[in-house]
């Protein structure tokens, strides 16, 4: 995976990734040309870098989930005694 420098959106997580070697961060065209061709000339290790990766979005899904399984402790009840739902916005 390679990324931009401009990741505000989610940079908790592109940073993990960075520290995991799991992806590659490049400040202009230059700089994609230099950090591009390591990967392109070593197969193995771009298939490595994925897999890392792969792993890191592994042990991350289901985090909304969990977030929201701790944060029920201190919504409010409804009138039927329990938490309210979340609406997932993405529908999902």
């Amino acid at each position: 995976m390679v990324t931009g420098p401009r990741v505000a959106n989610a940079r908790a997580v592109y940073k993990e990734f960075w520290i995991e070697n799991a992806a590659v961060r490049v400040e202009n065209a230059e700089d994609l040309a230099r950090r591009l061709q390591p990967l392109l000339l070593d197969p193995d290790g771009a298939r490595q870098q994925a897999e890392r990766a792969r792993q890191l979005v592994a042990a991350g899904r289901g985090a909304l989930d969990k977030t929201l399984t701790h944060l029920t402790a201190y919504l409010p009840l409804n009138s039927a005694g329990s938490a309210p739902e979340a609406v997932r916005e993405d529908g999902a």
